[in-house]
């Protein structure tokens, strides 16, 4: 991972570096997005994938979104199952989620808990009571949905 190197250490943070940000909006810009706009030096924290959905979870990212106008962004992850606002229920106290985004490996957080990790489809174990799930991908994209589960 790039780093800066530290004055009297001479080696590289592992988690630190800087980032080309868009000047007027603040996004974060890789190499498809960073041709005519006015960029900004941003230092950053890298945080490795695991820490980083825990941050996010918790309501702490560490950098900048990436400028959404971007076309080398894939489309962040969207539930398929459970949906917005319904009530399931049934026998067996576990529920079938399904998200449908170009990722491969997901973190999934049950009312703020990582309770999770595998792919687009998974069952997981639920109590009574409203539910948020939320999941995130590798990059840090997100999704969210509210659900009731009822015996």
């Amino acid at each position: 991972m790039p780093g800066r190197v530290l004055a009297n250490a001479r080696c590289r943070c592992s988690v630190h570096t800087r980032l080309p940000v868009d000047a007027a909006t603040g996004h974060a810009l890789c190499r498809s997005c960073i041709a005519g706009k006015e960029v900004a030096w941003q230092v950053v924290a890298l945080w490795p994938p695991d820490v980083e959905v825990f941050l996010r979870a918790c309501g702490k990212a560490s950098g900048p979104e990436h400028d959404p106008t971007c076309g080398a962004v894939a489309a962040p992850p969207k539930f398929v199952t459970p949906e917005p606002g319904k009530r399931y229920e049934g026998p067996d106290p576990r529920i079938a989620v399904r998200v449908f985004s170009p990722a491969e490996r997901f973190y999934y957080f049950l009312d703020g808990l990582l309770i999770a990790e595998g792919g687009r489809d998974i069952a997981m174990p639920v109590s009574a009571g409203r539910h948020s799930l939320a999941c995130v991908d590798a990059n840090g994209s997100s999704a969210q949905v509210e659900f009731e589960w009822g015996e």
